[in-house]
């Protein structure tokens, strides 16, 4: 084997919650994630010397890039003297916007993980794995296994859960980019003490009867994302507007998205957002 392709879904946040502030300066979060068919690709191949190129030209390329640090990462934790100083050219494919509360990064780093320990035959065992993506970032561990998860701690505490939802997603994009630290540095301030942080109220509601948007958690990154941003409330309050039995912000945004019941409905609110709002508009399902 010379060349392995990977796949690096998105995903989106069902609820996000902060209940505390850790010790080692992360916050303690609760959520649900689920996978998007939306997807990056990552092509990585033997060569003679190291590359990357990515086809978004706006990403860093050096060492704050999350592929090369995962790569870095990897080489670094693998005992094979070998397998470390095997050359690779890496290519990505961006479809996933950055900045937008989709976990692109995070799940381009996972699969890089993947891609590079299946082309080199495997060296590094799955719990080491799972240390790196600790090491690179947050979110990343839930990448190695994507599905629908109850996601905790810092994001390394994951359960799976039940699909609450298969069907048609519409996901707004505004040309905007939320950073994600500003975002937890924003929310921090109005959590003052303690008892500013919140338990994940209707979680266990949520998924004893997923049929119910009233009882699905909200993300408490929309209080002071949408005080900024408050295009992001408009499209939400529309997507509602527009057929979409549930809409939330993804993450800390600044992707909106909507569920739909049907191909019919999810069509026509596509049309109605393309007509009155310079988003970028991708429906896909789940």
């Amino acid at each position: 084997m010379t060349r392995v392709e990977w796949k690096a879904p998105a995903k989106i946040n069902l609820g996000l919650q902060i209940t505390g502030r850790r010790p080692d300066g992360f916050h303690d979060i609760e959520s649900i994630f689920a996978p998007l068919e939306l997807h990056d690709r990552l092509t990585v191949e033997l060569a003679d010397e190291d590359s990357f190129h990515c086809t978004d030209a706006s990403l860093p390329s050096g060492s704050d890039n999350l592929v090369l640090r995962a790569r870095d990462a990897w080489r670094a934790h693998c005992e094979s003297p070998k397998a470390a100083r095997q050359p690779l050219k890496i290519l990505l494919e961006k479809r996933i916007p950055s900045g937008a509360g989709l976990g692109g990064g995070s799940s381009d780093a996972a699969s890089c993980l993947l891609a590079i320990n299946q082309l080199l035959d495997f060296p590094l065992k799955t719990s080491l794995l799972r240390k790196l993506c600790l090491l690179i970032g947050s979110d990343v561990l839930y990448f190695l296994t994507p599905e629908w998860m109850h996601v905790s701690g810092r994001g390394e505490v994951l359960h799976p859960v039940p699909p609450v939802f298969q069907g048609h997603v519409l996901l707004i994009w505004p040309d905007l980019s939320i950073s994600t630290a500003q975002a937890y540095a924003a929310l921090s301030r109005t959590l003052t003490d303690h008892e500013g942080f919140a338990r994940f109220v209707g979680f266990h509601g949520f998924i004893g009867d997923a049929t119910n948007p009233a009882l699905w958690p909200g993300n408490m990154f929309e209080e002071v994302v949408f005080q900024e941003a408050p295009l992001l409330a408009v499209i939400k309050q529309q997507l509602l507007k527009q057929g979409a039995f549930y809409a939330s912000m993804s993450g800390s945004g600044s992707t909106i998205y909507g569920f739909f019941d049907s191909e019919g409905s999810v069509l026509r609110a596509e049309e109605y957002f393309a007509r009155r709002f310079p988003c970028t508009i991708r429906t896909c399902t789940m």
